[in-house]
């Protein structure tokens, strides 16, 4: 059996992390899986988003072994390394970059703050919040650079975060500014330097509507089913936090199996959970997109699905083969595909 470390979705209301990186063996680290896993708010106080000014074009960095987008900050406290999730409704830090950083922390009283995920561990967690100290990117010439100031993140005590990655940058933040993420050129662009950088692209994007739910997007997901079945067409979390697709057991029933499932255990902040994967045909970004290929996929239980009222989280297992463009800002927000 593969033992794949977690992903953890902490969310405001849904704070989802499906996180990059080797899964791990018995013994070893071997490329080829995801991290993946959910953690769920049930109750409390959203969290301050901060407020974001500026903009900024910066070489794309991947989480090591993967590829869901890493932004490097800095703070007058030190470095911050936090991937990019809109699959995340607030930003999180672990507790290690919490005490590295000097971060006071306030407890969230656990009657008026909640959390749900796979495993039975998290209703005996105790957690936190800490307020950031300002967080910067540096600009282009004669350019101030991103800055996000006053936003508050939820203290997590032991993510499997990828390594070299102290937490993640979530929706609440992000929908502040546009956001572009070029995999071809490798470079990400937050704010007017995202839509600078559209205006250098001729042909035309697909564009794919998004909606909120609960502080994260949704996107339609194409599906088509095995033995001919027509193709429907289905909400999913966008996540580029996630570094693959999560599917529950019933959607993955309607698709072509390529290959029998494998059986696999996650282990998250709530615990372990016993999840399969497998490859699978028949699925694809956008209501009028046809699906092509093959994706290997992870089926489990999840409490993000109900909650949400989906059946897939989308990550860059599907979205890395396309320049983007996160319009979270627009109402009704878009994406962007090329």
């Amino acid at each position: 059996m593969r033992v794949l470390p977690p992903s953890c979705l902490p969310s405001l209301l849904v704070l989802s992390l499906a996180l990059i990186g080797a899964p791990i063996t018995a013994a070893s680290h071997a490329r080829g899986a995801w991290r993946g896993h959910a953690l769920i708010q049930t109750r409390g106080p959203s969290l301050r988003p901060g407020s974001a000014l500026g903009d900024s074009q910066v070489p794309l960095e991947r989480a090591e072994e993967g590829d869901t987008p890493v932004l490097s900050f800095r703070s007058q406290r030190g470095p911050v390394r936090l991937l990019l999730d809109t699959g995340a409704a607030s930003t999180m830090v672990t507790s290690a970059v919490a005490q590295r950083l000097g971060l006071s922390q306030r407890r969230l009283a656990p009657e008026r703050f909640s959390l749900a995920g796979g495993g039975v561990t998290c209703a005996a967690q105790s957690l936190f919040s800490a307020r950031l100290p300002p967080l910067q990117l540096p600009g282009e010439p004669g350019r101030p650079g991103f800055r996000l100031a006053g936003a508050e993140a939820l203290v997590i005590p032991g993510p499997a975060l990828p390594r070299g990655v102290d937490g993640v940058l979530g929706a609440s933040a992000l929908r502040q500014v546009p956001v572009m993420v070029d995999p071809v050129a490798n470079v990400l662009a937050l704010g007017p330097a995202a839509l600078r950088w559209r205006q250098t692209r001729v042909a035309s994007p697909r564009i794919v509507p998004l909606a909120w739910r609960r502080g994260v997007p949704l996107l339609p997901l194409r599906v088509r089913p095995a033995a001919g079945g027509l193709p429907t067409t289905l909400n999913a979390l966008a996540d580029t936090g996630a570094e693959g697709v999560f599917l529950t057991a019933a959607l993955a029933e309607r698709l072509t199996p390529l290959h029998p499932s494998q059986p696999a255990r996650l282990v998250g902040v709530c615990g372990w959970q016993e999840v399969r994967r497998q490859h699978l045909f028949g699925l694809a970004i956008g209501a009028e997109t046809l699906p092509t290929r093959s994706v290997e996929a992870i089926i489990l239980t999840n409490p993000v699905f109900p909650l949400l009222e989906v059946e897939a989280i989308v990550g860059q297992t599907l979205l890395r083969e396309h320049r983007q463009l996160w319009r979270l800002d627009l109402h009704p927000p878009r994406l962007e595909l090329w």
